[in-house]
């Protein structure tokens, strides 16, 4: 089952309009918690559906529970949730095949498959998706800091980006360090919705998935280097600042913890751009 958790302003946005023959589209808050993934059989895939509105223009993010991995959509409809669903399974799938492409990995199944394995699974717990109206701050927290971002780059540029750019932003975003008090260490969310897919969906076997989850963990450890690789621009020191970060965050967990009240953030700067329109 997917479920998708709506702040009030998602469901608000993504709820059709009422009538006799339509059932609603948000359901009672199941039983089991925001954080439940279900079994390997029987999966349960949460995510979390804000709704803000910038330059004029609305827009949802959709981040996953667990991985914090977030995704952007600018063009859905109000009352269109048919819509926002068709968007979300075209950028979820290109995500995917965009990684396998771009690793060395030797995979027999196909998107075809992937999406076959999908419903099979999801379906063991009920309907394949559900839409229920519930909040996790933690999860929030994440979105914020991806809204920032892309705020920052939507108001640089003052344009909303077309479908491809919102899906470049994403897998740059989502490639970069994240740490949540969900995790112990600091991850990549790319990478651990990546390992998740491989292994629930995309037909990597017992014997192969250890050196793919591998060869992932390597793909972003590079990309993330990469970043760094700049002249005048000492590695070791960007290691070191990326190790306080953690260390601030920690701080800032257990202030919070004793005193109620977060320290102040700061949000790096996006450096990623959307093409200017003519």
């Amino acid at each position: 089952m997917f479920v998708f958790n709506c702040t009030k302003a998602a469901a608000n946005f993504l709820s059709p309009r009422k009538s006799k023959d339509n059932t609603p589209l948000i359901q009672a808050v199941p039983e089991f918690s925001i954080d439940e993934v279900g079994t390997p059989k029987a999966p349960i895939s949460q995510w979390l559906v804000t709704h803000s509105n910038e330059l004029g223009n609305d827009i949802l993010y959709v981040c996953h529970v667990q991985h914090r991995f977030t995704m952007v959509f600018t063009d859905v409809k109000k009352g269109h949730w048919r819509e926002f669903m068709q968007c979300f399974w075209d950028r979820f799938f290109n995500h995917l095949c965009f990684l396998v492409d771009d690793m060395p990995f030797n995979l027999k199944s196909t998107p075809e498959d992937w999406l076959g394995n999908i419903q099979t699974a999801h379906r063991k717990n009920g309907e394949l998706i559900l839409f229920c109206q519930r909040y996790n701050p933690s999860v929030n927290a994440s979105i914020n800091r991806f809204r920032s971002r892309f705020s920052t780059a939507l108001y640089e540029i003052g344009c909303l980006p077309n479908n491809e750019e919102a899906g470049e932003f994403e897998a740059d975003e989502n490639a970069q360090l994240h740490y949540s008090g969900s995790k112990e260490n600091m991850f990549f969310p790319a990478h651990e919705l990546f390992c998740d897919c491989l292994e629930a969906y995309m037909g990597a076997t017992k014997k192969d998935l250890p050196d793919f989850k591998s060869l992932s963990l390597d793909y972003f450890d590079q990309y993330f280097n990469d970043q760094f690789e700049t002249p005048g621009l000492d590695h070791d020191m960007m290691l070191k600042l990326v190790e306080s970060l953690r260390a601030k965050c920690e701080e800032d967990k257990n202030t919070k913890a004793k005193t109620g009240k977060a320290a102040k953030k700061l949000t790096p700067k996006n450096v990623l751009e959307f093409k200017k329109k003519n």
